[in-house]
């Protein structure tokens, strides 16, 4: 799997004409948005699907059902947080979430967590929940059916006992990273290194 990183901060001008001249609806999407670093973030996952797929147009992309974007050649996924954008490509299903580290009351999210991440939680902190966080949000990526799945059935501290989870009878192997303040995960069907390119 390569995982490739964006910082919104090195977007050049060159990069949004070529959004805009290759990849219309992101460039639409992405002057919808008020926020400058919103706007930065939709493009900056134009920009590298492009550097990763120099041909790539409109399209070539396609939606599941539940609006989970694809391509014929590869399996991608993207997330963002922050300043950065983050995109991975593999041979299978593959899902990903980063999420700049910010103090939360963890109480708001007791919803989706399950008992285990709850009692794991009220011996932990910020990182922990974020740790568990991007998990749920990788998974539910990997599997592309939105929320369906309802988050509380998705016990990461399974991962950390058994080094994997499984749901509706897929074995899904999780990978947890810091950067700078921010905490990744990224999802895969089966256990593969990750080349990181920055």
């Amino acid at each position: 799997m390569d995982l490739y990183f964006l910082n919104i901060k090195d977007i050049s001008d060159n990069d949004i004409l070529d959004i805009k001249n290759h990849l219309p609806l992101r460039y639409l999407k992405s002057s919808s948005f008020k926020n400058e670093e919103d706007r930065l973030r939709c493009l900056g996952a134009g920009v590298l699907l492009r550097r990763c797929f120099p041909t790539l147009k409109e399209e070539d992309i396609f939606y599941n059902q539940y609006g989970k974007p694809y391509i014929k050649s590869k399996f991608f996924n993207i997330s963002h947080s922050g300043n950065y954008v983050l995109l991975i490509i593999a041979d299978n299903e593959t899902g990903i979430d980063i999420q700049k580290i910010k103090s939360i009351n963890i109480n708001n999210f007791n919803s989706i967590l399950s008992d285990n991440e709850k009692n794991t939680l009220n011996k932990n902190s910020d990182f922990t929940f974020y740790k568990i966080w991007t998990r749920k949000e990788s998974v539910i990526k990997l599997l592309g059916v939105g929320l369906k799945i309802p988050l509380k059935t998705i016990d990461t501290t399974l991962y950390d006992k058994d080094g994997f989870i499984k749901i509706n009878n897929k074995i899904i192997y999780i990978s947890t990273f810091e950067i700078e303040d921010y905490i990744y995960s990224v999802s895969s069907l089966n256990k593969e290194k990750i080349i990181k390119h920055f």
